[in-house]
């Protein structure tokens, strides 16, 4: 939550059960925010839009690509 609040508000944040946030992130579609949302690795899921999924998925294996 810590890192995120570099990028948002607080009022932003939804809690989602005990322990998981839902954020309405201010997201522009360029390689430095899709950057920031990489960074957050295991401890972020992009949950929509669709196309912004795709592309996370679509650069996260050709990273994974790399380690083979």
């Amino acid at each position: 939550m810590d890192r995120v609040l570099d990028f948002c508000a607080y009022n932003r944040f939804t809690p989602d059960g005990d322990e998981h946030y839902l954020v309405d992130f201010p997201f522009i579609e360029n390689d430095y925010n899709y950057d920031v949302l990489l960074s957050f690795g295991d401890k972020c899921e992009c949950l929509a839009p669709p196309h912004v999924r795709r592309e996370l998925k679509r650069k996260i294996e050709a990273l994974a690509a790399l380690y083979v």
